[in-house]
């Protein structure tokens, strides 16, 4: 059965061309890092990031701590304004996968 091994990304406008950096990514952390050294290298300061984004500074600044729950669409366009493209690999022959039915927390709502 596949199993996700993780997520390649590829910082720079050519896809996996030679010279592109390429990444595993297998946590919030790891995402977060990327972003903000990625950030770094194109000149970028946080609230130039959040206008682009269309997102706060707070919200960057949680993304490069790598907060695991940050919404997925800005998360994918914080990620599209810095030239990161995602390349997601699927291993065939894995020996472990996640375990199914695994119960999710329920969100706490007030009424």
């Amino acid at each position: 059965m596949p199993v996700i091994t993780g997520i390649k990304l590829f910082a720079n406008d050519s896809w996996a061309a030679p010279g592109d950096h390429k990444v595993i990514i297998r946590t919030p952390r790891e995402v977060g890092l990327l972003i903000r050294e990625r950030r770094k290298e194109v000149g970028f300061t946080q609230a130039e990031l959040a206008e682009r984004v269309g997102s706060s500074r707070e919200w960057v600044r949680l993304a490069e701590s790598g907060k695991p729950r940050l919404d997925l669409a800005l998360s994918l366009r914080a990620l599209a304004a810095l030239g990161i493209t995602l390349d997601a690999g699927v291993r065939e022959n894995a020996t472990s996968v996640a375990p199914r039915n695994v119960p999710l927390q329920k969100s706490k709502r007030k009424s």
